[in-house]
């Protein structure tokens, strides 16, 4: 199975941090648990980059995602239709906060970075 996400800051895993530092989001956990379901390796390639709204993410994102060679499979949808924010002070503090100062600066917090896995990596499934 051949898997391509596009998206955002969601897609992209900001906020969700692994061991190492580096973001995993709905679209990593989902590519873990496919290559788990099917019990065999999937590849899976992300253009998510965060602060990307749709037009941008169209624009972007969904023309190299269907280039891609041999091209995606049949894709899965995202688990879920809404999100729910922690109640936490925090959050709101780390991240809604520098988000409507962007917004002000007509800035977002993708300029400038790249997508997270332009091209297939393999996924293997976890025992």
């Amino acid at each position: 199975m051949r898997y391509a996400a596009i998206g955002d800051s969601f897609t992209e895993g900001l906020g969700d941090q692994r061991a190492d530092g580096s973001p995993r989001g709905w679209a990593d956990r989902l590519a873990a648990g496919l290559a788990t379901s099917l019990g065999e390796p999937i590849w899976y390639a992300n253009f998510a980059v965060r602060g990307r709204l749709l037009d941008l993410i169209a624009a972007e994102q969904v023309d190299p995602a269907l280039a891609l060679d041999p091209a995606p499979s049949a894709p899965p949808r995202p688990p879920g239709t809404g999100r729910t924010l922690p109640s936490d002070v925090r959050f709101y503090l780390r991240h809604v906060g520098p988000w409507l100062g962007r917004r002000a600066l007509r800035r977002s917090s993708g300029d400038g970075r790249v997508p997270k896995h332009p091209q297939w990596v393999e996924v293997p499934p976890t025992p």
